[in-house]
């Protein structure tokens, strides 16, 4: 599925859109982490659309970008032409032992089809004292666009649609299942750190557009709408996720300082109140006419 889905290049480039400024933050992390730089050769692995393959090569490293989508490899060289970009399986590479002072792979490791041997495989190409550094998204968390998507599946998928078996794309998230698994591939000094990450929208309704354009939100929601109208399926879904983006600017804008800001902050929630009870409204009324 996920060799299907990322070969698309319709799909890569509505990913490389629509996560782009999410992983931008992230990607000067790893930079630093493995302390890229003018001296340094350094591989990143999963290098999708070239995100971190960016920051790498602007920071002056000599840059090699590996992915097995060829619609990714394009869009990668397209956006740093310094690069180089090779598609390749991370679970067994092409490189010969100790090729390279660093290691990055931004989101990388949770597609990994067995991420063990595939960190065994980056410590091999690594020179002596080389350095990794790998992001995994928070995952299935209260807070946040992932949460609010989850929370969203849960009460409105189907729960009989289902995934391919595969490794638990969260798994890394916890540091007692993390920190052996990397140690084991023949690392030491371990460090986990969380980071905040910003996806920019336009309008509340966004957030769905962002998940609706990668392969497994299509597998995932799409094929759970097969026992109702799509459009529906979709208005509601929109509109759960839109209903969580308005909330957290309600949020937002009640915890301002200074104080002098309260007045103007209570008025905005009252007003993201109305909004959503118009919206349900309207939402609800449409729905009645579609089933009819």
């Amino acid at each position: 599925m996920e060799r299907e889905g990322w070969a698309n290049p319709a799909i890569a480039k509505g990913y490389a859109d629509g996560f782009d400024r999410a992983t931008l933050v992230v990607a000067q992390r790893l930079s630093d982490a493995v302390s890229a730089g003018s001296n340094s050769t350094v591989l990143d692995l999963c290098t999708g659309h070239g995100v971190v393959a960016a920051e790498l090569s602007a920071r002056g490293a000599s840059v090699t970008g590996l992915d097995f989508s060829a619609a990714m490899i394009s869009l990668a060289q397209s956006a740093v032409p310094d690069a180089s970009f090779v598609q390749g399986d991370a679970m067994s590479m092409d490189f010969a032992d100790n090729s390279f002072d660093a290691v990055t792979i931004g989101f990388g490791v949770p597609h990994f089809p067995d991420p063990e041997r595939g960190l065994a495989e980056a410590a091999r190409v690594l020179r002596p004292g080389g350095r990794i550094a790998f992001s995994v998204w928070r995952g299935k968390g209260p807070d946040g666009a992932f949460g609010w998507l989850f929370d969203a599946v849960g009460r409105l998928g189907d729960p009989s649609v289902t995934l391919p078996f595969g490794p638990d794309a969260h798994m890394l998230v916890d540091r007692s299942a993390a920190e052996p698994m990397v140690t084991k591939a023949g690392f030491a000094e371990v460090q986990l750190i969380d980071v905040p990450s910003e996806l920019y929208l336009q309008q509340p309704e966004d957030l769905f557009d962002a998940f609706d354009q990668v392969p497994f939100a299509q597998h995932h929601f799409w094929e759970r709408s097969q026992s109702q109208n799509e459009m529906q399926f979709a208005l509601i879904w929109r509109h759960v996720l839109a209903h969580k983006v308005l909330n957290a600017m309600a949020i937002f804008w009640s915890r301002l300082r200074p104080s002098s800001f309260r007045p103007f902050a209570a008025d905005f929630c009252k007003l993201l109140v109305i909004m959503r009870v118009l919206r349900l409204a309207i939402l609800s009324r449409f729905l009645d006419l579609g089933a009819a």
